[in-house]
């Protein structure tokens, strides 16, 4: 299914990215040490396994797009591991090798531990955030300063003091934004909710609450990209000025009112049903072929018609219904809809009139003549 909401095609698209880049980091790690003379053990298997994972992980995701965050978790957490069991291993030979300096074998671990705390800030909520980056901190990166302050002469080294400010002040500073880039993500999200109920306000007429002319357009403008399988229904209530004119304005609404709310009981969830203007109303079908889209048509004639609304009596509508074509654009199909409204109108209305391209082909040839 097609993620339609902006923030999580960008979860997900960010996933993906994260996904890749590991992916690629491990790879590139797998064959760097592949090509070294020596390479240790934990050099020759532990990019490989990662490699592996993210692999899984990423094909996983795009088989199941609604598992991302349990596949973002698990790749967190693998990304934490493998930072982990490289830190203990080097620092633990370090103290054990008195020979053998911590800074002259330590990996640029340093880094890929400030992506992650980064990456967890995305990716999980603020609180669970802000312990897990500080766990990841305490297993990664402690271990690594216990052991340069208790050796002066590896601390003040080059590479000590490039290490200790970046498992230090540098994380530091990446774990006092946590607050604030989820209170900037919040200000977002509530700008975007707002925003989608301003587009739903315009997008709805204020008296049928159903989809005004614009909004309709725009769904209609879908419908003929995806060509397949989809009906277009207009329907005209019979009559109406009459009924303004003998009960009055508010009972014309209240007819209007009435009809909207039948419509919304009787037509599918993935039906797209508008007030068109005035008493035109429009609707768009999926999934249905000729056939069954005038039985439909039929039976929402039936709707409007078999029951009285109150105080007007019985109402009656006339139908227009056609198929979308390959070749429709929003004018054709709108032309094609509206001449079978017509001819449904000059056959006496309260009735269904299937407008097929062929037919419209031959009034015009006939109208030439």
């Amino acid at each position: 299914m097609p993620i339609r909401d902006p923030g999580e095609r960008f979860f997900r698209n960010t996933a993906l990215a994260m996904l890749l880049l590991a992916l690629f980091a491990s790879g590139s790690a797998t064959i760097i040490h592949l090509l070294e003379p020596e390479p240790m053990l934990l050099d020759q298997t532990l990019p490989p396994v990662m490699t592996l994972v993210y692999s899984v992980l990423l094909l996983t995701l795009r088989l199941r797009p609604s598992w991302i965050m349990s596949i973002t978790r698990i790749a967190l957490g693998a990304s934490i591991a493998a930072l982990t069991i490289p830190t203990w291993i080097y620092v633990v030979g370090a103290y054990g090798s008195p020979g053998l300096r911590l800074v002259d074998t330590f990996p640029p671990i340093s880094i890929a531990l400030i992506v992650v705390i980064v990456l967890i800030m995305i990716f999980l909520p603020a609180k669970q955030a802000f312990v897990t980056a500080s766990v990841a901190w305490i297993i990664v990166a402690l271990p690594v300063l216990g052991y340069l302050f208790g050796h002066p002469d590896e601390l003040w080294s080059s590479r000590g003091k490039d290490m200790v400010i970046s498992f230090g002040p540098a994380f530091l500073v990446v774990l006092v934004l946590i607050p604030f880039h989820r209170g900037l993500q919040n200000k977002v999200e509530r700008l975007h909710a707002d925003h989608e109920h301003m587009q739903s306000v315009a997008d709805l007429d204020p008296l049928t609450r159903l989809y005004n002319r614009r909004a309709c357009e725009r769904h209609l403008q879908q419908a003929l990209i995806e060509g397949c399988r989809v009906g277009v229904v207009l329907f005209d209530i019979d009559h109406f000025k009459k009924i303004n004119d003998t009960y009055g304005h508010p009972a014309g609404d209240a007819v209007l009112k009435e009809i909207a709310e039948r419509f919304n009981q009787a037509i599918r969830k993935d039906g797209c049903l508008s007030r068109w203007g005035g008493e035109e109303f429009l609707m768009i079908l999926r999934r249905v072929d000729e056939s069954s889209l005038k039985g439909i048509g039929e039976r929402l004639r039936q709707v409007i018609s078999e029951e009285p609304i109150d105080c007007v009596g019985r109402v009656t509508a006339s139908f227009g219904v056609t198929m979308v074509r390959p070749m429709d654009t929003l004018s054709t199909i709108l032309d094609r809809v509206d001449r079978g409204l017509y001819q449904a109108k000059a056959s006496g209305r309260d009735c269904v009139i299937y407008m097929s391209a062929e037919h419209c082909q031959q009034q015009d040839e006939l109208s030439e003549v």
